[in-house]
């Protein structure tokens, strides 16, 4: 389905007119998100990708918002952990492209 006055779309299942289940959304500035949908929002295992800056948000969703996972960075440096309100927080572990971890 392509919503064209916001010129985002989604293709995947749905459940009384919300989208639930697996599904793909593009959103108008190109942000992707792949992966369960349940009652229209993020909710499950899924990967966002952010258009602008390629980074990446991959891991397990609640109601819209990334609670463990990973933030994946183009030069290779990355978060592993918890986040909260799609931050990181706690005793999560940085992953740089050199090696090192903090």
């Amino acid at each position: 389905m392509i919503y064209a006055a916001t010129n985002e779309s989604y293709y995947g299942q749905w459940k009384e007119g919300q989208k639930h289940g697996e599904g793909l959304y593009t959103y108008a500035n190109k942000d992707i998100y792949s992966g369960e949908w349940q009652n229209g929002k993020k909710h499950g295992v899924g990967t966002y990708v952010c258009a602008a800056t390629k980074t990446k948000f991959k891991g397990t969703w609640h109601e819209n918002h990334l609670i463990d996972g990973q933030w994946i960075f183009p030069n290779g440096n990355y978060y592993v952990g918890r986040f909260r309100h799609n931050k990181p927080i706690g005793t999560g572990k940085w992953n740089l492209a050199n090696g090192n971890t903090v």
